[in-house]
């Protein structure tokens, strides 16, 4: 029988020919392609057992008693922690510098939280930092700090801004303050309430008016 002439390759279909020209080329592309997805695989997964050992080193220093050493070893996980955990991390240590009275680095943590993020945490954090600066003896701070937050914050927020500025602007004998923060109070709280404020903004009054202020 005679032989089928072998087909050249300039009678080859288009694509079978730049197949088998470019037959190398494509292995190595394909084996990339393999390389870089087994790389971004990999790489995900190291992300996941990374975080998974992270959260739970962090729980394993959250849950021992309040003292300077728990407060040290937040401090030092806080410094490579994941960005996922770094407002909890700084959370937990405002909180328990507050139990320690170390009200200086307390306040100065919520600062940090407050600088570091925006929205409820940013007001949680100034509440946080102004609670700590009055604890600390320093209500003309603290008040700088409320004044500054209280135009802006969500509504849901607004009650616990004027309470906390009420009593910090009593304490520093800023009576006119006292008294605006009282009135927006009396806006803001239960009918339950509001006759202790009307008390208080009675009381205030005589305040403000005997020491002229």
């Amino acid at each position: 029988p005679q032989s089928q002439p072998e087909v050249g390759a300039e009678k080859m279909h288009p694509f079978i020919r730049f197949v088998v020209e470019k037959k190398n080329t494509l292995i190595a592309v394909a084996v990339a392609a393999l390389v870089i997805f087994a790389g971004v695989f990999g790489y995900s997964a190291w992300q996941k057992s990374a975080m998974r050992k992270a959260t739970a080193e962090l729980g394993q220093i959250a849950v021992k008693d309040a003292d300077e050493a728990k407060l040290k070893a937040l401090l030092d996980f806080y410094e490579g922690a994941p960005a996922e955990l770094q407002t909890r991390t700084l959370l937990e240590a405002a909180s328990v510098s507050l139990e320690l009275k170390d009200y200086a680095k307390a306040a100065e943590l919520w600062e940090k939280l407050q600088s570091a993020d925006e929205g409820d945490m940013a007001v949680i954090a100034a509440l946080g930092r102004a609670k700590a600066l009055g604890l600390d003896g320093k209500h003309d701070q603290a008040l700088s700090v409320l004044n500054g937050i209280k135009d802006n914050v969500p509504e849901s927020y607004a009650l616990s801004v004027y309470r906390a500025l009420a009593q910090q602007a009593e304490e520093a004998e800023q009576w006119d303050m006292a008294l605006m923060a009282y009135e927006q109070l009396l806006l803001l709280e239960s009918d339950t309430e509001k006759s202790y404020i009307e008390n208080k903004i009675a009381r205030i009054s005589i305040l403000a008016e005997d020491n002229g202020s």
